[in-house]
């Protein structure tokens, strides 16, 4: 038989308040360590493929952007960013968050996949949702 165990301390703090968010996180890298944000678009493309992201910089005339990850590429145009994460889920999830916290507020999420079904050729469009 299952038991659920308790964690007080720890149910509290995420049942009540969060210990700090995406925008606190923002603002201690501002104001703590001096990095610079500079102002994003509220539209977004994150390509998980670099030649992806080659092929939006040059159609939409991007320029890079200094950013506080040197981990990422961030590249802008007047009205949309362009990153390329190449690191997975985790981070995936940590950078959507910093985005939501700098005001961007449209996602498209360009990559690749495999696939299991034999209708789904290789080469194929798929829009997830």
């Amino acid at each position: 038989m299952y038991r659920k165990k308790s964690a007080p301390i720890i149910n509290e703090i995420i049942e009540n308040d969060v210990a700090f968010s995406p925008k606190d996180y923002i603002e201690y890298k501002k104001n703590v360590e001096g990095h610079i944000i500079p102002p994003l678009a509220e539209k977004c493309v994150i390509c998980f493929e670099p030649s992806l992201l080659n092929l939006a910089k040059k159609k939409f005339r991007a320029k890079k952007v200094q950013w506080f990850r040197p981990e990422l590429d961030v590249y802008k145009s007047e009205e949309i960013i362009f990153l390329n994460i190449n690191y997975g889920a985790a981070l995936s999830a940590l950078i959507l968050e910093e985005l939501i916290a700098l005001g961007v507020k449209n996602y498209v999420v360009l990559g690749s996949a495999g696939t299991l079904q034999r209708k789904v050729p290789p080469g194929s469009f798929v829009v997830a949702t």
